[in-house]
């Protein structure tokens, strides 16, 4: 019999199995993947087409962040996006939004009004 550990894992793994038959990034646009543990988060910029993580950042090894009004774990999670985000700029700077995602983003109510046209 498995443990509930193993389920969960198992679990996950298929769920992140199903996403990555769909999605596929590539070095124009990379594939975001996130895992979460009860302590931590990570996050990778991933281009699958050569398969390289273009960036990447976790919590752990950051300084304890402190975001005012937000609890301790989306503080973290904040933190983790803003420091992917500094390290993805530094490797490859990208051009505007392609029409391509905001041609997507405009089919989308709830997408911000900067991506529609």
């Amino acid at each position: 019999m498995k443990s509930t550990s193993q389920k969960k894992n198992e679990a996950r793994e298929r769920r992140a199995y199903r996403v990555r038959a769909r999605v596929i990034g590539s070095a124009k646009r990379p594939r975001l993947a996130v895992f979460r543990s009860a302590k931590h988060i990570s996050a990778q910029l991933i281009d699958d087409a050569s398969g390289k993580t273009l960036a990447a950042a976790t919590d752990a090894k950051m300084k304890k962040a402190a975001v005012e009004g937000m609890e301790a774990k989306i503080a973290k999670a904040y933190a983790v996006g803003q420091a992917l985000a500094e390290s993805a700029k530094k490797r490859q700077p990208r051009g505007p939004v392609s029409k391509c995602a905001c041609a997507i983003a405009s089919s989308r109510p709830n997408a911000p009004s900067s991506m529609r046209t």
